[in-house]
């Protein structure tokens, strides 16, 4: 048994070795044998030679031996088994953090490389849609003040604003149409 349990503590460092290892160690079988080599020693004190009493004392303290070393070895192992858990956390958690870590610096450089400046000309598409619903403003108010005159402000439409235009091509993505929606709601 002393052998056994020698080689169960060398097993691997990961904790599904050490738990292969504390399955190995059957304390209950061990125990099992004290009690049976116990009853055969008390059989023989009966009706047995003093060799046999002798031999069977030994197989009791054999049986005693293996478990009080099976006992100590799963104390051992239930110890490295907490350790090595806690290593095992600690390592996955690390993994875990460098990996978002590095997905965070990704796409802070892809946001540096990609997102900024079709910021600005997002930025400047804004501007622009300001000035031309201004403009159209000003044309709105005009055919206003000129209705029933003939001339070409009492005669016109007012052209279709850039919203309206982005609205029916449906080019954008709604969240963007909505900022392209709150630039020219302020104008208006």
């Amino acid at each position: 048994m002393l052998e056994k349990i020698q080689k169960l503590l060398k097993r691997g460092e990961t904790s599904a070795d050490i738990r292969s290892a504390l399955a190995e160690l059957d304390i209950a079988k061990l125990s099992d044998d004290y009690s049976a080599a116990a009853a055969r020693r008390s059989a023989l004190l009966l009706s047995g030679s003093d060799r046999d009493v002798l031999d069977a004392e030994k197989d009791v303290e054999s049986a005693r031996l293996a478990i009080e070393r099976a006992e100590a070895a799963r104390n051992l192992l239930e110890g490295k088994l907490a350790a090595a858990e806690a290593r095992e956390f600690d390592e996955n958690f690390e993994r875990q953090w460098r990996e978002a870590d590095a997905e965070a610096k990704a796409v802070f450089e892809y946001v540096k490389a990609k997102v900024v400046p079709a910021a600005a000309v997002i930025e400047e598409a804004l501007q622009r849609l300001e000035k031309a619903d201004t403009m159209r403003l000003h044309l709105y108010r005009r055919i206003i003040e000129n209705v029933g005159f003939d001339n070409a402000a009492g005669r016109a439409n007012c052209p279709d604003s850039v919203m309206e235009r982005i609205s029916k091509s449906e080019l954008l993505p709604p969240w963007i149409t909505s900022k392209f929606a709150a630039v020219s709601r302020r104008i208006w």
